[in-house]
């Protein structure tokens, strides 16, 4: 079989999602062709960019280029309202449409600066009713959590795929200090850090260095939404951060980290959102104190790190991991454990196996 991957971004999404699945399943021999975004830009290898041809008046793709010897397309986070035609278009002509969802769109936090480009009332290309009706004409929907499967696959058409974590970060180098800190981004949560109250102030004013991995800043949505993680977290000073830090580095930017914090608040959207950071940080050794949300109870049950539900937990946890080194090793080690057993070059065959069923269906 040959298939073609389609990765919305060479961002961490793209890369868990489908890149390094396929990159694993390359090294394995299978016939498996990532096509980069870049590829996709006008004049940029035609063959392998999928297009179409639009009725400008009515936006109706009638008609849609792809390779033609793809016997499976992947793609993600489809959202694009012709892409989704296109998606018809290439299960008329005989090929298996699979497409990879890792968030709600349809519940999406209304300070979360894609709200404004997803909803369907600002009519603009792109929105969350479009990624619904791709994930309902695709032949098989892939999503990171079993929460995502009553939105995008309804009917039955949908696999649970769990983010995993590369083999390689077991071997980056360790880092010897006492921070804890967040890697997280108020570009995406902008509500989530306030759960943790006023425990990191706390912790700071007590002699604890506290850590940003990421970019530090916030964006004004007009929603009195905090700029920057110091009034995020009630911090009287900025705190020390690694800012913006490419995929490639990113495991060595946690390294910063003693221990990590991974506040979610209770929503919809949060509700389905995937274990990947508490994984992150256990494929590291490093402990981390996280929310009670689905997802991260699931990942407690495999051993990895410890949760967190009112700001006094917060404080208390954290400053446990940080002062009781016979609890930060017993924590580090058991998550360490625990993560070995969700490498991603070991698990490959998941994505494969969902691929393979999803042609199955059609044939």
């Amino acid at each position: 079989m040959k298939i073609y991957v389609y990765p919305a971004d060479v961002d961490g999404c793209g890369y868990y999602r489908l890149i390094w699945p396929a990159q694993a399943l390359q090294m394995q021999g299978h016939d498996v062709t990532i096509v980069w975004p870049k590829q996709r830009n006008v004049g940029q290898d035609p063959k392998l960019q999928i297009t179409g041809d639009v009725e400008m008046m009515t936006r109706k793709l009638v008609q849609v280029h792809y390779p033609e010897d793809a016997d499976i397309i992947v793609m993600q986070r489809v959202a694009n309202k012709v892409l989704c035609q296109a998606i018809e278009q290439m299960r008329a002509n005989g090929t298996t449409v699979v497409v990879d969802m890792d968030d709600d769109l349809t519940s999406i936090d209304p300070w979360h600066p894609a709200r404004w480009w997803l909803d369907p009332k600002n009519e603009l290309e792109n929105s969350w009713e479009a990624a619904s009706y791709a994930a309902k004409h695709a032949t098989l929907v892939t999503v990171s959590t079993p929460a995502l499967l009553p939105t995008y696959a309804p009917r039955g058409n949908g696999v649970v795929l769990y983010n995993h974590v590369l083999r390689e970060m077991a071997d980056v180098e360790r880092i010897d200090n006492r921070r804890f800190g967040w890697t997280g981004s108020l570009h995406s949560h902008p509500r989530d850090p306030q759960v943790v109250g006023p425990a990191v102030q706390r912790l700071v004013r007590e002699g604890f260095e506290f850590a940003m991995i990421g970019n530090p800043k916030g964006i004004n949505t007009g929603h009195n939404n905090p700029l920057t993680v110091r009034e995020a977290f009630l911090l009287d000073e900025d705190p020390w951060t690694t800012g913006p830090v490419p995929t490639k580095d990113w495991a060595a930017a946690l390294m910063n980290l003693y221990v990590g914090i991974a506040p979610l608040s209770d929503t919809k959207f949060n509700r389905a959102k995937s274990w990947l950071k508490p994984l992150e940080l256990a494929a590291l050794g490093i402990p981390c104190v996280m929310s009670s949300v689905p997802e991260y109870q699931r990942i407690k049950r495999r051993g990895i790190g410890v949760v967190a539900v009112q700001p006094r937990d917060w404080y208390r946890q954290v400053k446990r991991l940080l002062t009781d080194e016979v609890w930060h090793k017993e924590v580090a080690e058991r998550s360490l454990e625990a993560a070995r057993k969700l490498v991603l070059e070991d698990n490959a065959w998941r994505w494969l196996e969902a691929w393979t069923h999803a042609y199955e269906l059609d044939h």
